[in-house]
This record gives C-alpha cells, sequence and structure tokens, in this order.
C-alpha cells in the first residue's frame, strides 16, 4: 500500500507538471514555474476526462474502456509536451532551484501551516454524509465497470440517468485515480487525494499573491499564510469557503469553491490588467471544463463568473469584442446547461 500510494503523489506530482507545459510554453509570464505548470496540468487533465467521461456515459461504455482510453490520451499529451519543451524543462527546474534558494523564511511558516492542514486531513478523517452518494458511486463505478448505471444507494439499475449528478462525474476522476492506482476509492478521497487538492488550491492563491504583489514572493507568502489561517478559523457555517477546503475538499462542488472559482478569478486578473495572451484562451476553456466536471453548479457558476468578467473588461475599453471572445469560451458550458433542462 505504500508502495502504491508514493507512486500515485509521484505521478500526480510530475505528470500534470509535463502537461501544463503545454499551455506555459505559450506565453511568458514572470510566474511560469514549477507550481503554475502543475495547476495548469491538473485542470487540462479535468477538461480531457470531462469531454471524455460524459459521451461515454451515454454511449454506455465500460469503464475500464473508459480509463484506457483515459490513459492513452494523456500518455500522448505527455509524449508531446516532452518533444516540444524538451530544451525547457532544464531551465524551469532550474528557476525552482534558485526560488527554494531566496526562499523568505515566511514561506517556512506557511509550509508548516499547511503542513498541519494535510496532517489532519491524513490522519483524521471527518464523515460527511453526502459520501453516502458521491464515494458511493466511485466505488459503484469500479465494481459495476459502468458509469452511472447502478443506484449507489440500492444496487439497482438507474431507471434515467441522475441529471444532477451525471454531467459532472468528479466521482468517476477518483474511481479512475483508484482504478490506476490499485488505492480503494475510499482510502484514497479521505487520505491522499485531499493533500494533492489542498496543495492545488492554496498554488492558486500563490497566483494570485504574485501578481497583486507585483512577484514580491516574500508578500504573497504573506498573503497565502493568512489566508490559510482563516481558513482555519471559519467554520462558522457548512457552507464557508474554508469549511468545504477543510473538511471535505474530496467532493467536486468544495473543489469548485477552493480551486476553480479562485482561479477564474485569476484569469479575470489577467484579463483587466492587460496581460491576456492567445494561451489563455484555451486555457480558459479548459477551467470552465473542469468547473463542469467537478459540480453541477459550477456549470453555470463558471459562465456566469466569466460572462461577468467579460462584461467588466467590455464596459472599462469600451468594445464587446472582449466579451465575446468570454461568452464563446462558455459555449460548452451552455450546451450541458442545455442538456441538464432535457433530461431533468
Amino acid at each position: 500500500m505504500i508502495v502504491r500510494i508514493i507512486l500515485l503523489l509521484t505521478g500526480l506530482a510530475l505528470l500534470p507538471f509535463v502537461i501544463g507545459m503545454l499551455y506555459t510554453r505559450w506565453h511568458k509570464q514572470p510566474e511560469n514555474g514549477i507550481l503554475c505548470n502543475w495547476i495548469a496540468g491538473v485542470v487540462i487533465v479535468w477538461a480531457i476526462l470531462q469531454l471524455l467521461i460524459v459521451p461515454c456515459t451515454y454511449l454506455k461504455i465500460r469503464f475500464t474502456t473508459v480509463t484506457i482510453a483515459a490513459l492513452a490520451l494523456l500518455v500522448v499529451l505527455i509524449v508531446i509536451s516532452l518533444w516540444i519543451n524538451r530544451d525547457r524543462c532544464g531551465k524551469v527546474c532550474g528557476k525552482f532551484i534558485e526560488t527554494v534558494r531566496h526562499t523568505p523564511w515566511i514561506t517556512l511558516l506557511l509550509f508548516c501551516v499547511i503542513g498541519f492542514q494535510i496532517y489532519m486531513y491524513t490522519f483524521y478523517m471527518h464523515v460527511d454524509d453526502d459520501d453516502a452518494f458521491y464515494l458511493a458511486t466511485s466505488t459503484t463505478t469500479i465494481q459495476s465497470d459502468s458509469l452511472y448505471q447502478v443506484n449507489p444507494y440500492t444496487g439497482d439499475a438507474y431507471a434515467t440517468f441522475p441529471a444532477r449528478y451525471v454531467l459532472s462525474p468528479f466521482p468517476v476522476f477518483i474511481a479512475f485515480l483508484s482504478k490506476v492506482s490499485g488505492i480503494h476509492a475510499a482510502v484514497l478521497a479521505h487520505t491522499i487525494l485531499p493533500a494533492v487538492l489542498l496543495v492545488a488550491a492554496y498554488g492558486v492563491f500563490g497566483m494570485i499573491g504574485m501578481r497583486l504583489f507585483e512577484q514580491n514572493r516574500e508578500k504573497t507568502a504573506y498573503f497565502v499564510l493568512i489566508a490559510a489561517v482563516i481558513q482555519m478559523f471559519s467554520l462558522t457555517t457548512a457552507r464557508t469557503q474554508g469549511t468545504v477546503m477543510l473538511i471535505r475538499i474530496w467532493q467536486g462542488k468544495a473543489v469548485l469553491a477552493s480551486t476553480l472559482l479562485p482561479l477564474l478569478f485569476y484569469m479575470g486578473m489577467k484579463l483587466y490588467w492587460k496581460e491576456w495572451e492567445k494561451a489563455d484562451w484555451v486555457f480558459l476553456v479548459s477551467i470552465l471544463l473542469a468547473c463542469c466536471l467537478v459540480s453541477s453548479m459550477g456549470i453555470m457558476l463558471g459562465a456566469i463568473m466569466t460572462g461577468i468578467m467579460g462584461l467588466i473588461v467590455a464596459i472599462r475599453e469600451r468594445r464587446l469584442r472582449t466579451l465575446i471572445g468570454m461568452l464563446l469560451c462558455c459555449i460548452p458550458n451552455l450546451l450541458y446547461a442545455g442538456i441538464y433542462l432535457v433530461i431533468r
């Protein structure tokens, strides 16, 4: 089990980083280090799985077949990325080593706080009622080798697809990781995946901080540290961002609130400050598809947030070109919303 966990964490660390370099290859933002590449890769993987899983669900393709197809697609992307970025890998790693050498002391305290949160996730467990469906769907997907054909509550076949969940197959993503790694879905979701998702969430905070404070790493570390402490004291209701982030981040709606919506905000900052590049259009579509994967709420919340950002910039610049581009990026979300209205 320990070997499997190490191999899974290694894969989740290295493979998204390589895939993310496909995005960062095409622009020259100063914060494009290992963290930015890794987060971009995670989002791109989620977008690919969303595009693959939903059609396969309606075609009633076996889960094993979907797993093989997903692995094949990811391997192809990794090979392409390694070839295109063969001259960049050393530079990015060298930049990372240089960054570590000049790490401000406050960053060490930040790592301690985040490490404590990861420790609590790994060695303690919050029992959430929603897991009766979400994690049960993951385990049912593996056991039945099917996609949303068996009701996880009863074990009976679905008469119709569950409209609220079939378009946002984040439990299938957990099942995919479980199938590939050989680690039980419940163990993976409660002890391993939270550590990865927590790093991704704070990584997005770090990207926002780097842009807010003009690449000042010390100020960014203070910013993320304050955010991390606030999250730890935000259990005022069951629906605050800090609550879902530190108690049940393995659920898709928590990933939406803690990672993807802040990442959309980051993209809005780039757009507003006129630092948008052509590659960002493709990445924005990937983020919106990832929003669809993690939660049915993300289908419309991602599109609404994107539309508002485009409207703000259109009003400031007094032209509709940017707004039209943002709305075009929302087309997949609108299609999923239309499908939902048809099947509900």
